[in-house]
């Protein structure tokens, strides 16, 4: 007769551990989640002034398995950096000072340095091309998610195997 024997040795221990690891891999999935959104999106970012790069946060709620996290920005343009926009006609005053960042008031009319009236008439010029075309998305929180969502099962696994060491110790 060919048997195999089962027996309970060991699993009353094993069972105990479970919700521990289940929390402690739960809470270190959602940190290193988070942390990986955060840094990425901060490197994917498009960035003029820094302001939007600099404002991207990070929140994190760390109670087992019903742990959360948030990686946010609260700029109100963010959205639009995201998504792009529609046509629409920005004032031109609001893009003077990006043409003057980015030097193409002097490039607009082909020389080395710009004035406050070649600056102006750039920012006019963009505007309207933003009234015909709205501004093409520059995505960077949503790219950020998917590379994490792209391997998360090897991150989980990393967290548990990192929730059992912890627990061994």
């Amino acid at each position: 007769m060919f048997a195999v024997k089962i027996n309970m040795r060991g699993a009353a221990e094993i069972l105990k551990m479970i919700p521990a690891v289940a929390d402690f891999t739960s809470e270190d999935f959602v940190a290193r989640a988070a942390l990986f959104i955060h840094r990425r999106a901060r490197q994917l970012v498009p960035v003029d002034t820094g302001r939007l790069k600099s404002d991207i946060r990070m929140i994190t709620n760390l109670r087992g398995i019903a742990s959360t996290a948030s990686v946010f920005t609260e700029l109100p343009y963010a959205p639009y950096v995201e998504e792009g926009t529609k046509p629409h006609f920005p004032p031109p005053l609001a893009l003077e000072g990006w043409v003057r960042r980015h030097g193409l008031g002097a490039k607009f009319a082909g020389r080395k340095t710009s004035t406050a009236n070649l600056d102006r008439q750039a920012a006019f010029v963009i505007a309207r091309s933003i009234a015909k075309k709205g501004t093409k998305p520059q995505p960077f929180m949503e790219p950020a998610a998917d590379e994490l969502e792209a391997d998360s099962g090897k991150r989980l696994v990393e967290s548990f195997n990192r929730a059992k060491a912890r627990l061994n110790q």
